[in-house]
């Protein structure tokens, strides 16, 4: 995206945004009554109706394609079998392809102790583990160290915490 009359918070959007390959396309306010009518509910409707919906998403390439679900009876085990068709042919698709429930949860659980041995191995993460660890808020000289991401970390200093062994960002709800 480029534009000569961009303010710097628009520059911060472009740059955050630049990570993702997506595409965006126009829609006439009829055509895109979906997203009129999710932008309308609170976040707790939202969550809800997302939590009720039977969708999948497929995930995989650029692009999120939407799957249409139909359930079949197992007749062996007596559970519900989930069987996914492409929405243009009605063809089954495959099983390794992956889906993902719209609106489910969808980060992967880790132990503990993967967290905080990521987090040592992690080249950002561990230095200002250690420093925090010992209590020791980094000089300007170790800051230099740390690299662009180590110092937005360090602008965090007071809301970081340590538990387990395991670095937190402390956040206080209102």
């Amino acid at each position: 995206m480029t534009s000569a009359k961009l303010d710097a918070t628009g520059q911060r959007w472009v740059s955050h945004l630049s990570i993702y390959d997506f595409d965006i396309q126009y829609r006439r306010g009829q055509d895109n009554s979906n997203a009129d009518a999710l932008s309308r509910m609170s976040n707790q409707e939202v969550g809800e109706t997302l939590q009720s919906s039977p969708q999948q998403v497929r995930m995989g390439g650029s692009r999120h394609e939407e799957a249409q679900t139909t359930r079949e009876p197992e007749e062996v085990s007596g559970e519900d079998k989930t069987v996914v068709e492409e929405p243009e042919s009605g063809q089954p698709l495959e099983p390794s392809e992956v889906y993902v429930d719209v609106g489910m949860e969808t980060l992967p659980a880790m132990t503990t102790q993967e967290l905080r041995a990521g987090q040592k191995e992690d080249p950002v993460i561990s230095p200002i583990l250690h420093f925090k660890s010992r209590n020791h808020k980094p000089s300007h000289r170790e800051r230099m160290k740390l690299g662009a991401t180590g110092s937005l970390l360090l602008k965090e200093w007071r809301k970081l915490v340590i538990k387990k062994g395991i670095l937190y960002r402390s956040v206080r709800l209102p």
